[in-house]
């Protein structure tokens, strides 16, 4: 995982490198990014980083909005995108507030959330709940065997969003859209570099090591949801 950032952050560096000092010129050098070490090649509109030893190589070609990360051995794409698109559907997004209430909080886009209600009347007495991940949603009532995995996932979920906060703040909400895209929404090992080369057109580079920090941890918590979320068993009554 490591490797793999490292080759994101130098080619999040040399695009740019690329809009300002070298346009219209072809260039080569070494760039020493984290202990590792990249060959550069920058002509025109064409960003190439070498990674040998690691196996790497990433492209991107600022007119066409192209990212392509391979591995050299067997010349295979681990990730390709249209920048393009990605930030037109960033400046189209639009995302979802806070829920309201401190028994209640979602992911920006509302992809993770859960609801916890207190019911006190003459039939039923309890915590209910409502947990939701992409595509799966459950509703049950807590008991001794499940409010371990809901109290994770609340918890997940109110760190998740407080990251998101935080990009939004910070970094703006064009930054954070793209960070749930590919953070949340990719499952190839190459999302990272999907996301470094469309951040390196709204952030600077000094922003990109910070931003790219944030939505890991964003990953993490999508996956620590989903996990929790299987644990969860669904009871329809409350506890005796």
């Amino acid at each position: 995982m490591k490797r793999v950032i490292s080759i994101i952050l130098a080619l999040c560096m040399c695009f740019l490198m690329s809009a300002t000092a070298f346009a219209n010129n072809t260039q080569t050098e070494v760039l020493t990014l984290n202990g590792e070490t990249y060959l550069v090649t920058i002509t025109d509109d064409v960003v190439t980083v070498i990674d040998e030893n690691n196996g790497y190589q990433a492209t991107y070609n600022q007119k066409t909005g192209i990212v392509s990360v391979m591995e050299i051995n067997d010349n295979s794409s681990i990730v390709r995108i249209d920048l393009h698109d990605i930030i037109y559907q960033s400046t189209e997004s639009n995302h979802i507030l806070r829920a309201s209430g401190s028994d209640s909080n979602s992911s920006t886009d509302n992809a993770y959330s859960y609801e916890r209600e207190t019911i006190d009347d003459e039939d039923n007495r309890g915590q209910f709940w409502t947990i939701q991940i992409p595509n799966k949603i459950k509703m049950t009532w807590a008991h001794t065997n499940n409010i371990s995995p809901l109290d994770d996932f609340a918890d997940t979920v109110d760190e998740m969003r407080e990251l998101e906060d935080t990009i939004d703040d910070e970094w703006g909400s064009a930054v954070l859209t793209l960070v749930i895209t590919f953070a949340a929404g990719y499952t190839t090992a190459g999302w990272q570099v999907a996301l470094a080369a469309a951040l390196a057109s709204v952030a600077t580079s000094d922003s990109l090591e910070n931003i790219l920090s944030y939505a890991e941890n964003i990953n993490a918590c999508c996956e620590d949801c989903e996990s929790y979320f299987e644990e969860v068993l669904v009871y329809t009554e409350p506890s005796d």
